[in-house]
């Protein structure tokens, strides 16, 4: 009996060895697109939408686009860039669909005091698909906003321009010149609505040259988009005034502060980037869409053993383990036989005692 014990013991501090072993080998720098357990907002498009939203008539229409989510002064992702004067920007709203072919964004900003060809929108976007710290910063970032000269009904005439902020896998600055953005916005409108007080902006891009300039050669389903949209504020100095200035900008992403993350991000890549972007997934939410976990019966050893047991074992390790992202694929799951094996052998040692 006392051989049987020691046997187990042994067999028991192997497999944590074994255990240990696996995880130091598997764990991985922080992904810069999988923290959502700090605060990052994560958003899922779902399936390609069947019917284009209509960009060219600056109105978002119901269930036009896929999702949406607001964003305003106050909220733990905003972050207020100071200019001069006072606010008059309520909430924006952030809309999103794609297909195959394209991705479709639009905007609406509550703005009492719109002054055209200077109130806007940056939409900050990046397909790089390696999640190190530096591409929480690296975008194409995509200014918008009317042309000043346009008339008053006129709702396609704009500014715009891709401006390249991109790091390299050291860290530095690598400088390209800025686009049109009509190099890859393919369809734009936009017009301010008085009783509303709500300025809307919808546009149409390409997604295959984006993804080209990111060598992302992913799958559509198996796409993760960085996003971070800032809006223009800009207006009077003082209600009244007359005088129109910088009133300042209203970041939409999740700030990076002293503390656990930070240091985290710091001991990975010796350097932490200001903010987290938001991550837009183009496929369903895997929290839907996952396989409901399976419950292993063990009330015998000889039950946990069998394959049938087995494969349970492996699936309920899929469906915990499986990693953030709609195409995940599973590891560690080689622990099973070996536990397997071990048990085996002890029920062969108690027979021959």
């Amino acid at each position: 009996m006392k051989k049987l014990l020691a046997l187990i013991i042994a067999l028991m501090l192997l497999c944590s060895l074994f255990i240990s072993t696996v995880y130091a080998a598997t764990k991985d720098k922080l992904d810069i697109r999988e923290l959502e357990e700090y605060g990052q907002p994560h958003y899922y498009l779902g399936a390609p939408i069947e019917t284009p939203p209509n960009v060219e008539d600056a109105t978002v229409s119901e269930n036009e686009y896929s999702i949406s989510y607001e964003f305003k002064m106050g909220d733990d992702n905003v972050v207020i860039e100071s200019g001069i004067g006072y606010y008059d920007n309520g909430s924006a709203h952030i809309y999103m669909a794609y297909d195959e072919q394209n991705v479709y964004f639009a905007v609406e900003v509550e703005d009492k005091n719109y002054i055209k060809g200077s109130d806007g929108v940056s939409f900050n976007i990046s397909f790089r698909d390696s999640g190190i710290g530096y591409d929480a910063i690296t975008r194409m970032c995509f200014d918008i906003y009317q042309h000043a000269e346009a008339e008053e009904d006129d709702i396609s005439t704009f500014v715009t321009r891709c401006r390249y902020l991109v790091k390299n896998e050291k860290g530095e600055w690598v400088t390209i010149p800025t686009v049109e953005g009509m190099e890859y916005i393919t369809d734009i409108s936009g017009q301010y609505n008085e009783d509303t007080q709500t300025y809307t902006f919808e546009l149409e891009m390409y997604l295959k040259p984006i993804l080209r300039f990111w060598e992302n050669e992913n799958e559509v389903n198996d796409l993760r988009m960085y996003l971070f949209p800032l809006i223009w504020m800009q207006g009077e100095s003082a209600e009244g005034s007359g005088e129109i200035v910088r009133q300042g900008l209203m970041w939409n992403y999740y700030p990076i502060k002293a503390g656990k993350l930070k240091n985290a991000l710091l001991a990975d890549y010796s350097y932490s980037p200001p903010w987290l972007p938001s991550i837009v997934h183009f496929c369903e939410d895997p929290k839907y869409t996952t396989p409901e976990e399976t419950t292993v019966a063990t009330t015998t050893v000889a039950d946990v053993i069998t394959t049938e047991a087995t494969s349970e074992v492996v699936a309920t390790t899929a469906a915990t383990n499986a990693a953030k992202g709609c195409g995940a694929t599973v590891l560690g799951a080689s622990i099973v036989p070996i536990l397997a094996a071990a048990i085996v052998c002890v029920k062969t040692k108690k027979k021959d005692d």
